[in-house]
């Protein structure tokens, strides 16, 4: 199993369970749809609370 194989399943074990995800380059503190203040900045946060409040 390479690591390309491994990544897309378990992307799709967790949209399975309701998860979604995005691009890196989109969600870093310069992208498109900035979701850190920083590149060092590991957790998500807002995500983490937007879940919360629906699951």
């Amino acid at each position: 199993m390479t690591e390309d194989q491994l990544e897309q399943e378990i992307l799709s074990w967790l949209a399975e369970a309701g998860y979604s995800h995005r691009y890196g380059l989109d969600i870093a503190p310069d992208g498109s749809a900035p979701e850190r203040s920083t590149y060092g900045q590991v957790l998500l946060v807002g995500r983490l609370r937007a879940r919360q409040s629906t699951g």
